[in-house]
C-alpha cells in the first residue's frame, strides 16, 4: 500500500491541478491540465509522501480487506482536496459532489452485502450531523468557514458513521472530529498570524479532513468504541 501511494503521487498531483479549475463543476474534467500524470516534482512527491502514509495508517487500521481499500481510496481524494485548498482557499464541487454519490454507493453496497445496516444509519448520521454542524458554522462565520468545508463535512461524516459503525459513537466521533480540527486549524491561524503579521482567512479544509482522518482511524476503540 505504501509504493502504491507514493506511485500515485504524480497523478494526485496532476488531479489537483485538473480539478482546481474555476468554472461549471463540470468542466474540470474536460480541462486539459499543464502538468502531466507522471511529471515528478516537489508537490507530487508531497502528494505521494502523504498518500503513502495514509495508506499505511489505513492497512494498519483495518488489515487486507476491502475496507482497507475503500478507505485508502477516500485519503487520496482527500489529499487532492487538501492540496487544492491550500492553494486557492476554495473545495471545489466537482470533487464534493462526485465523492458524496460515492460515499453514498459504497456504504449502501457494503451494508447491504455485509447486513449490517446498524452501520448504514451512522453513516447517515455522520453526514448529516457533520454537514448540519459545519452548515451553523458557516452561517456564524462565512469568512472562516466556507460552504465547500460544509460539502466537504458532509462526505467526511459518512466516512466518520462507517467506521464509528453505532449511531452514539458517531456522533461522539463527529464532535471530536470538529474539536480536533479546531485545534489544528487555530494552531495553523497563529503560526500564519506571526509570518504575516496580521490576521487574514485562511483555508479550513486541511484541518477538518486531519481531524476527520484521525477519527477514522481511533474507531472501534475508545472513546468510539
Amino acid at each position: 500500500m505504501a509504493l502504491a501511494g507514493c506511485m500515485l503521487g504524480p497523478v494526485l498531483a496532476w488531479a489537483s491541478d485538473v480539478l482546481s479549475v474555476r468554472g461549471p463543476w463540470r468542466a474540470g474534467f474536460s480541462v486539459p491540465s499543464r502538468r502531466r500524470p507522471w511529471q515528478v516534482d516537489r508537490l507530487s512527491v508531497t502528494c505521494g509522501l502523504l498518500d503513502a502514509a495514509l495508506a499505511v495508517a489505513a492497512t494498519l487500521r483495518w488489515g487486507s480487506s476491502v475496507t482497507t481499500v475503500a478507505y485508502a481510496a477516500l485519503f487520496s481524494v482527500l489529499v487532492v482536496v487538501a492540496v487544492i485548498d491550500t492553494a486557492q482557499s476554495r473545495i471545489p464541487d466537482r470533487i464534493t459532489f462526485p465523492a458524496m454519490a460515492a460515499a453514498a454507493v459504497v456504504v449502501i453496497a457494503a451494508a447491504c452485502w455485509s447486513g449490517r445496516f446498524d452501520r448504514l444509519a451512522a453513516a447517515a448520521v455522520g453526514g448529516l450531523s457533520m454537514w448540519g454542524g459545519l452548515g451553523a458554522a458557516h452561517l456564524a462565520s462565512p469568512r472562516g468557514l466556507g460552504r465547500g468545508d460544509v460539502k466537504l463535512g458532509a462526505v467526511l461524516g459518512i466516512a466518520i458513521g462507517w467506521a464509528a459503525s453505532t449511531v452514539a459513537a458517531t456522533l461522539r466521533a463527529s464532535l471530536f472530529a470538529f474539536l480536533v480540527a479546531s485545534l489544528i486549524g487555530t494552531a495553523i491561524g497563529l503560526v500564519l498570524l506571526v509570518r504575516r503579521g496580521r490576521s487574514e482567512p485562511y483555508p479550513f479544509g486541511p484541518a477538518l479532513i486531519a481531524g476527520a482522518v484521525v477519527v477514522m482511524l481511533a474507531s472501534g476503540s475508545a472513546p468510539f468504541a
